[in-house]
């Protein structure tokens, strides 16, 4: 009975010692998930405190009684981050990011039928919220492949400039940037089997099509990718998903031009729609040669990142005949092609100037990325 009463205390002292390693584990356990949950919900990443706030403002201005603060066309207004949260549409700031002190605001832009929110945080030397415009303006240059300034504002030249930037895991570069800020892209993915304009020219006797933009089947199939976001003949998405309530218009210019133009200041019609392709102009305006002045220089195919050695159109007609179009050939160079031609084109689109920097330096591997 000794034997057995002995036994029973070992056992019974192994379930205590069991039980307190149970437990320390348990408590152990809670604090470390109460530690990381501390940390993940006082000191969010700015990037997630941004979207918080562009969410409570657009929960704001839904309200009836806001709505007739939101702004006309072109236009913008802002409201505050101690509105936001004093009305209940998000937490205070100091209890989003507790080891800083920020402030903020969400400001409203109309842009056509679109209201664009744009939330900017400010933590002093810590944090600040960065227009992408701005980020890639600080990269001007004055010589060798980047951003140039311009008249109207800033292009990129040269054979590689570090103009790459990363909308929804598809790459484009940026063209240009204009007195505005927005910025003008074009698409690294070719867009096949498009015809210009395949209607019967009188004038040619022939189904040659008319090289005037405002009427062409090249028009038509911007209009259809506005709609369904792809081609009869390209099925896959063309334009950046995330984008499309914020895509803006092209405004590109869509004049005749003659093979020796050297003027390309003023422009009488522009594509309004919220795709394009590139004009004979901009192909013209992305050369660093000395020689690439007019249409006809085949020089303006040497330090020019859109000298892509893949058939493209341009949005361009020449104004020497009724018929004929300026695209982009294999040689690199402009080139002149009836209408009616089956080849492609790569997308243009125009961002506003509202787009935040989010990371990346603009080359091919570490494209930008913007929110």
């Amino acid at each position: 009975m000794k034997a057995i009463i002995e036994k029973l205390k070992i056992i019974d002292k192994k379930l205590w010692i069991l039980l307190g390693v149970v437990v320390f584990i348990f408590i152990f356990g809670l604090l470390i998930s109460s530690l990381i949950y501390s940390i993940n919900s006082s000191n969010r990443s700015y990037a997630d405190v941004e979207a918080t706030m562009k969410n409570a403002a657009m929960d704001y201005y839904s309200e009836t009684e806001n709505k007739g603060s939101l702004p006309e066309e072109g236009e913008s207004v802002s409201v505050g981050d101690t509105v936001l949260s004093e009305g209940g549409y998000m937490k205070p700031l100091e209890k989003q990011i507790k080891k800083h002190t920020c402030t903020g605001k969400v400001t409203v832009t109309k842009k056509g039928i679109n209201y664009i929110y744009a939330p900017y945080l400010n933590c002093g030397k810590t944090y600040k919220t960065i227009e992408f415009y701005n980020k890639v303006i600080k990269g001007a240059v004055t010589e060798g492949d980047g951003l140039y300034q311009s008249t109207n504002g800033y292009v990129f030249k040269g054979d590689n400039p570090n103009n790459y930037i990363s909308l929804d895991n598809r790459l484009w570069r940026i063209i240009s940037i204009d007195e505005n800020n927005t910025m003008e892209l074009v698409s690294t993915d070719y867009v096949e089997l498009v015809i210009w304009d395949d209607r019967y020219n009188s004038s040619e006797t022939s189904q040659t099509g008319y090289n005037d933009f405002a009427k062409s089947r090249f028009k038509e199939i911007f209009e259809e990718i506005l709609k369904n976001n792809k081609t009869k003949y390209h099925t896959e998405v063309i334009l950046p998903e995330s984008l499309k309530d914020t895509l803006i218009p092209v405004n590109n210019c869509t004049d005749k031009y003659t093979l020796t133009q050297t003027d390309f200041s003023n422009c009488n019609s522009r594509n309004e729609l919220n795709i394009s392709a590139i004009n004979a102009s901009e192909f013209i305006s992305a050369s660093l040669d000395a020689e690439c002045k007019t249409p006809k220089n085949k020089e303006c195919q040497n330090y020019n990142y859109l000298s892509i050695r893949e058939e493209a159109f341009t949005v361009s007609g020449v104004s020497t005949n009724n018929y004929e179009v300026f695209y982009v050939g294999t040689t690199g160079a402009l080139q002149l092609t009836d209408a009616n031609d089956n080849i492609g084109f790569f997308p243009v689109i125009r961002i506003p100037d509202s787009m935040m920097y989010v990371s990346g330096n603009g080359t091919k591997d570490d494209p930008y990325k913007i929110r």
